[in-house]
Order: C-alpha cells, then sequence, then structure tokens
C-alpha cells in the first residue's frame, strides 16, 4: 500500500494565505463552468499551485470538506505535467458535489489548459 505522503497534495502546492486567494480573485483569469469557477493567476514562484474555496452555500463543513478532497484529488493527478508559476483558485458550486475526482479530473484538466494558453497568448 502507497503511504499516504505520496497521495496528498503537498504543502508548497497548495494557496494557504487569504491574499494570495484575493490576488487571484483580482488579478486572474475567471471561467465559470458547470461544477466550479476557476480563477488563474501568475505567481513568481516555480511551483503550481490549488486553492479550494467552498462556502456554506454548497452545505455543512463536511459536505465542503468532502468537495475540497475532490478537487484536490483531482488537481493532484494531472498536476504534474502543467507548467510551473501560476496559481489555480478553484471556487466549488453546488453540481460538483455529483462527481466524484476520476469524472472531475478531465474537466478540471481541459478548462486549465484552456485558460494556460489563453494567459499565454495575453
Amino acid at each position: 500500500m502507497a503511504s499516504t505522503e505520496r497521495l496528498r497534495l503537498p504543502r508548497s502546492a497548495r494557496l494557504r494565505r487569504r491574499p494570495d486567494f484575493e490576488g487571484a480573485y483580482r488579478d486572474g483569469i475567471k471561467v465559470v463552468r458547470r461544477p466550479f469557477i476557476l480563477f488563474v493567476r501568475c505567481n513568481e514562484l516555480q511551483t503550481t499551485r490549488l486553492g479550494v474555496t467552498a462556502t456554506r452555500k454548497i452545505g455543512n463543513s463536511p459536505v465542503r470538506n468532502r468537495a475540497r478532497r475532490v478537487i484536490k484529488e483531482a488537481f493532484r493527478t494531472f498536476r504534474q505535467q502543467l507548467p510551473g508559476g501560476y496559481d489555480f483558485v478553484v471556487v466549488v458550486r453546488p453540481s460538483l458535489l455529483e462527481m466524484s475526482p476520476k469524472q472531475l479530473a478531465p474537466e478540471l484538466e481541459r478548462t486549465i489548459r484552456e485558460v494556460l494558453v489563453e494567459a499565454r497568448a495575453s
């Protein structure tokens, strides 16, 4: 069995501070999809980081925590293939609760890749 440490999204790959989230909301590219809203912003780091927001409108804390876990797991599956230097903030929408990480991963990856092409072009 694999160690849980390998299965986790490392701390260096997570957005944790409020100013980082606010910067992505303010300066990032916004893309709205049915299960989530994605904000993408360049950072001055070599790493790609993920932040997840799930408000109380989604449900109680176990429901919000499950939504965050689903997003993190989906992101973790393709994170190594992404270029470094970007912050991604995912805002959970209610329809995401019906999805598993396997269902969500292709949608999230496709959306991120589309936004990265747009970000490089501008």
